[in-house]
């Protein structure tokens, strides 16, 4: 079962986990409480917030999501460990490969890592390209299936010396799976075997996921298809916004339209949906395209109390941002002590 639960407060969206807990305990009473996050922070504000609720709180685990993938991969005994391909790993295998530069898909680098420091700069280099080759196989499987065939997928210069490097990683003895080949053998395995429930745990809560890749939510999406899934999901606006456009992406799409044909810009929507919810936003349509939700839940709190005479300008600005609409003409004088929300300038990184 996949289910989405909405809200544009955290705190209405701990308060849905915590009621999960209480009313569907684990039937194990040694089975771990499982959380999908994507931040420290968020770790911290779950378990204390649990513990605040439950008085005492214990027997969790929580997981990054590639973490999580090799943690179900185990489970269903597929026997695939891809730990050379993991960050910090991957970063001396790289480094051990950097140090053969010969070929002149190489020579950006060679140049790089010449001079003084060659060899602080060539581990800076390869823990550069680690970061890199590590979100490539979440979010780029389908880039590093061309390089495993040899093809460019893009024209980018630098992406031949990548691809280099990629496919010399797979010659490596155990550089045969990477986790993005394991995401695509999980899934398989989802997809085809019945009866998985037994293999897999109860639920996972994955929340404070702001981006997720298309892979990725096709991973979830058959996973819920054996054990609950709930997405605790934090969004401003309460209707559709995916289709929010800045006024600079506005003036783009309109230079590409044909000579005398009029430009339609409405300015009906709020603009700070456009500027900082991109991510918000991709993830809308992606789910709405591909997710597959058994049940959906929402609890949105109203910032602005019809009875309340008094409302802090962010008070505002969250109202209007709830409903997607700017403000409108009636509106109450702020006070002058109003602090609730204020704009720092800051002449140094310090």
């Amino acid at each position: 079962m996949f289910c989405l639960h909405v809200s544009n407060r955290t705190e209405n969206l701990l308060r849905h986990l915590t009621e999960i807990i209480r009313v569907d305990p684990q039937q194990d009473l040694f089975a771990p409480e499982l959380f999908l996050i994507q931040s420290q922070g968020m770790e911290r504000m779950i378990a204390q917030s649990l513990a605040d609720e439950f008085r005492s709180f214990c027997n969790f685990q929580f997981f990054l999501p590639l973490d999580f993938l090799s943690f179900i991969a185990g489970r269903l005994d597929m026997g695939i460990t891809p730990d050379g391909f993991q960050r910090q790993i991957l970063t001396w295998r790289l480094d051990g490969l950097l140090r053969d530069l010969t070929g002149e898909v190489y020579e950006p680098l060679r140049y790089y890592v010449s001079g003084d420091n060659g060899e602080l700069k060539r581990f800076q280099l390869a823990r550069r390209v680690a970061n890199v080759f590590d979100q490539y196989q979440l979010m780029r499987s389908d880039i590093l299936c061309e390089w495993e065939k040899g093809k460019r997928a893009t024209s980018h210069h630098a992406e031949g010396w990548q691809m280099d490097l990629w496919r010399r990683l797979l010659e490596q003895p155990g550089g045969e799976v990477h986790r993005g080949m394991l995401f695509r053998q999980v899934i398989e395995r989802l997809k085809d075997d019945e009866g998985l429930e037994n293999l897999l745990p109860k639920r996972i809560s994955v929340i404070g996921l702001h981006t997720m890749p298309p892979i990725f939510l096709e991973y979830l999406n058959n996973l819920a298809r054996h054990m609950s899934v709930h997405l605790f999901l934090l969004s401003p606006c309460r209707n559709y916004w995916g289709n929010v456009e800045s006024k600079r992406a506005r003036f783009k799409r309109g230079m590409h339209t044909p000579s005398g044909t009029p430009l339609e810009f409405s300015d009906d929507q709020h603009p700070l949906l456009a500027v900082l919810g991109r991510q918000g936003r991709d993830l809308q349509n992606l789910m709405l395209e591909s997710a597959d939700f058994s049940l959906e839940l929402e609890s949105y709190a109203e910032p602005v109390n019809e009875e309340s005479a008094v409302a802090t300008l962010l008070d505002r600005v969250q109202h209007d941002l709830l409903n997607g609409t700017l403000p409108g003409e009636n509106i109450q004088p702020l006070s002058l002590e109003d602090t609730s929300i204020q704009l720092m300038s800051c002449h140094s990184k310090l």
